[in-house]
């Protein structure tokens, strides 16, 4: 990989922007994934156990890493392009951010069909606006 990056072409480049792209995105899965937990947790819907797994009312997907799932299940309130953004963070945390193809054919179709492999640019921005959003919730939740 260190001659890919010290070569400096075009494809060098393209090869580098989608490892940040698919490193951003997992991140930002466990920040999301993190807050709904937090948010949970401020409402007493967490189970009482090391894992801090959600209570049996909340479901499961996409391998425990169902955000928009979850958030859905919290009622937090969220626009079209926030849940799209969500649903595209957990195809990340499921399995996109960790390797370069899904172990099962279909999830791999789905996630490309679906356009939930897509980076748009103004992505920071939403992600920045809904994670201080839900952050003001637990912080003036009574």
């Amino acid at each position: 990989m260190a001659l890919l990056c010290n070569s400096g072409n075009k494809i060098d480049v393209r090869l580098k922007k989608i490892a940040y792209v698919r490193a951003y995105m997992l991140l930002m899965g466990y920040a999301f994934e993190n807050i709904i937990k937090a948010i949970a947790a401020k409402r007493g819907l967490l189970a009482m156990n090391p894992n801090l797994g959600f209570d049996k009312s909340f479901k499961q997907e996409k391998g425990g890493h169902g955000l928009s799932a979850a958030a859905g299940s919290l009622d937090l309130d969220m626009s079209a392009s926030e849940q799209a953004y969500l649903r595209r963070l957990e195809e990340y945390l499921h399995w996109a951010g960790r390797y370069p193809v899904s172990l099962k054919r279909g999830t791999y179709v789905d996630g490309h069909s679906e356009r939930h492999l897509t980076f748009i640019s103004s992505d920071p921005q939403l992600g920045d606006a809904l994670f201080h959003r839900w952050a003001d919730l637990i912080e003036n939740a009574t």
